[in-house]
């Protein structure tokens, strides 16, 4: 039996209630803008994403979840470039480089997801599509993670 995640609301309250009481913290936006983006609230995370990263740009797990919430809206090549952005504050992040095939497959931009995904293997040549979403996402089922994991492996990961 699988354990449910907790309610997606009680984060949303805690980070509406941080970023009420200090609405120029970093981290109190970033953590409501990912709390909304796991609670299937990307377009609403989305803001408050980039307001984190205008706050704080050289933390590239906020480009990270900027870029997630950008795929899970379609807005694919903004994804990208904050991708990119990231990767030169950390050039061998092999999180960013899995977003980042993700969005070249969404994009329909197949030999450059090839390229990003060789780029995830370089890194961590023992690196896997299952194992990674077995520990590394609250995604853990539901349509979305599957569509993520389908785009990995259709750009060659494992």
């Amino acid at each position: 039996m699988r354990t449910p995640l907790p309610s997606p609301d009680f984060d949303v309250t805690l980070g509406e209630r941080a970023v009420a009481l200090d609405p120029d913290n970093a981290m109190a936006v970033f953590t409501l803008g990912i709390s909304l983006n796991y609670s299937w609230r990307s377009e609403e995370a989305l803001p408050l994403l980039r307001q984190a990263l205008r706050l704080n740009p050289f933390v590239p797990n906020y480009y990270h979840h900027f870029s997630l919430s950008c795929r899970e809206i379609g807005r694919y090549e903004e994804g990208i470039a904050a991708l990119k952005k990231s990767l030169q504050l950390a050039p061998n992040d092999v999180l960013a480089y899995m977003i980042l095939t993700s969005l070249y497959m969404y994009a329909g931009r197949e030999e450059e997801a090839r390229a990003s995904a060789a780029e995830v293997l370089r890194i961590n040549p023992n690196f896997s599509v299952e194992r990674f979403f077995a520990r590394g996402t609250p995604w853990k089922e539901g349509p979305r993670r599957d569509r993520y994991m389908e785009a990995l492996r259709q750009a060659g990961l494992k």
